[in-house]
């Protein structure tokens, strides 16, 4: 078995010879020689329809000029299509997370029954039930024709492993587990080299997964394993590293890993609420020991928007940044479809264009730090939306990166704003054209499976806690302020400081009153599991009026213009989003 250990100067690369290709090009995109490897059952052929928009889409604008006509993507000073053959891990290298015994289980498991073809029949009708009408209607295009991958026989010490149900053990499933955490550690190893900005491998991504079991679909983490492999790559100083996962279900398995650990932070923002899938990813759940605070959860209402869910993201990425600080040297995104509209698994509906403000700003934040990313796929479960957000997202990187070549900070000059611009068309010469209708256009979607929800319901876990910091800042604020309103006659002739300066100040108070915040909430808890009863944690919720929350509208408006948080249309300014950054 062929060592995975290798580092990135050992892996060969895709590229012919050139004098304009000595150096390193900033981005690589990691497919592999088979992109059907790392397939899975239920999205068999995911993989073929996103290498094949990210050839016709997301590229071409990037392509040297005399490799055009042949309409080669490994000729560009931008980025490098990574599709030799990958190297082989073995139980080695996913025994630095997992459980020894169940790595051992995963690679034998195929040798221990028999391939069930009732299961794999009804698998199979369930994937193709799933894709859109027009989707299903041409899925016989496809040559030569998609993987198998047979249900086994179940057995009883499966369930030990949490091998049943959707995570239920498939011929090929070893092959699918190797080929994807290759080819994560793959990207992970030349993001490591010093010329690179970015690094995409959309077939990882599997964050559910934990210690000793599978779950959601996933059964090795490659997200855990790679922030393990980054930190043993980067510099000393900067060894932290933040992972922004988005997706419609919470990133358990990661979250799970990172715990109790300060050197990572985990802000995870998905849909939560009563049956969604894992159950987790509540605002309580924080971290713990010295971890306390790295762990961070944006749970949305089910059915969110973008109006609801991008400007709390935005926030929620600041945050995030702001609390880890200087030593912060790596960024990975894990980008799941399943939270646009229309995703049958999921529970959100976001469209491809608030996804994209959403990675942008990251990008951004990456850039300006000089920081590395690597980007990885997650959950989604309709092919042709899983192809276009990851052709939207890998463009908007490539055009980041080309502006960082030029030294320029119009990050996304070619790549089209598909929250703005609805004219952007598939690429006709796409070899799955056909699958894109009736609209063919890039921001297209399925019809929404839910209610849009456009702002935060008044019984959600958000609204509870947003009110509960509001009235204790109105308290806060009386108490502390006896006379208030004999000095604000006075205040008119002290008003000396530029906006900038009380912008800074008020930075500085936020982030402040936001420790002690969490300070009392975290002290709160502690006395209240010690002492009260369930009953005493119902009658704080219900606690006098809630329209306390309209404040400092004007100022959070300039704020968010200014560090890049726009402004979306529809989100009410009820919430205001300085309250967004102390609830996190």
């Amino acid at each position: 078995m062929v060592d995975s250990a290798v580092n990135a100067k050992q892996l060969p690369l895709p590229m012919e010879p050139s004098s304009l290709l000595l150096r390193s090009p900033p981005v690589v995109i990691i497919v592999g020689q088979d992109v059907d490897a790392s397939a899975m059952p239920l999205t068999y052929e995911r993989n073929r329809l996103l290498t094949d928009l990210l050839r016709h889409y997301s590229c071409p604008p990037f392509l040297c000029k005399t490799n055009m006509e042949n309409k080669k993507p490994f000729s560009s000073e931008v980025f490098e299509w990574f599709s030799d053959l990958l190297p082989v891990v073995g139980t080695e290298d996913m025994t630095k997370f997992h459980e020894e015994n169940y790595v051992r289980y995963l690679s034998l498991r195929e040798t221990m029954s028999d391939v069930d073809e009732e299961a794999t029949a009804l698998k199979r009708f369930r994937a193709d039930e799933i894709q859109p009408p027009v989707s299903r209607r041409y899925s016989q295009q496809s040559r030569p024709p998609p993987r198998q991958m047979p249900d086994l026989v179940p057995i009883a010490q499966d369930e030990e492993f949490n091998l049943i149900g959707d995570n239920a053990p498939f011929l090929g499933m070893w092959r699918t587990i190797q080929a994807t955490l290759s080819g994560t550690l793959t990207a992970v190893r030349l993001l490591a080299q010093e010329e690179r900005f970015a690094a995409i491998h959309w077939f990882g991504g599997r964050h559910h997964a934990k210690q000793g079991k599978a779950g959601g679909f996933c059964f090795i983490n490659d997200v855990v394993l790679a922030i393990l492999e980054i930190q043993s790559l980067l510099p000393s100083s900067k060894k932290r590293i933040i992972v922004v996962d988005i997706d419609a279900h919470h990133g358990d398995g990661t979250q799970a890993a990172f715990l109790f650990d300060d050197s990572v932070l985990t802000l995870s923002i998905h849909a939560y609420g009563i049956g969604i899938y894992p159950g987790t990813g509540s605002l309580d759940e924080i971290g713990g020991g010295i971890g306390r605070g790295f762990t961070m959860n944006l749970p949305l209402p089910e059915g969110s928007t973008d109006s609801l869910a991008v400007p709390l993201a935005c926030r929620a990425i600041l945050s995030a940044f702001q609390r880890v600080g200087d030593e912060l040297g790596a960024v990975i995104i894990v980008c799941g479809s399943d939270a646009l509209c229309g995703d049958p698994l999921g529970s959100l509906n976001l469209s491809i264009g608030g996804m994209q403000f959403i990675i942008r700003e990251l990008l951004i934040a990456v850039a300006r730090r000089s920081l590395k990313v690597l980007i990885l796929g997650a959950g989604g479960y309709v092919d042709v939306s899983c192809a276009r957000l990851a052709a939207v997202v890998t463009r908007d990187v490539l055009s980041c990166a080309s502006a960082l070549q030029r030294g320029d900070t119009n990050y996304f000059r070619d790549s089209p704003d598909l929250s703005t611009n609805f004219g952007v068309h598939v690429p006709e010469d796409s070899e799955y054209f056909t699958r894109y209708g009736p609209s063919f256009l890039m921001h297209g979607l399925p019809p929404a499976r839910l209610l849009k929800v456009r702002q935060i319901p008044p019984d959600s876990e958000l609204f509870a806690r947003m009110r509960r910091i509001a009235e204790k800042k109105s308290v806060k604020a009386s108490s502390e302020n006896p006379r208030e309103s004999s000095s604000s006659s006075s205040s008119s002739s002290h008003s000396t400081h530029t906006d900038e300066e009380e912008e800074e100040d008020d930075e500085v108070v936020e982030v402040e009153e936001y420790e002690r915040e969490e300070e009392e909430e975290i002290e709160e808890a502690e006395e209240k599991e010690e002492n009260a009863d369930v009953n005493s944690n119902d009658n704080i919720k219900e606690k006098e009026e809630n329209g306390k929350v309209k404040k400092n509208a004007s100022n959070v408006e300039r704020k968010e213009k200014e560090e890049g948080g726009g402004d979306i249309e529809g989100f009410s300014q009820t919430y205001s989003s300085d309250l967004v950054i102390q609830i996190l």
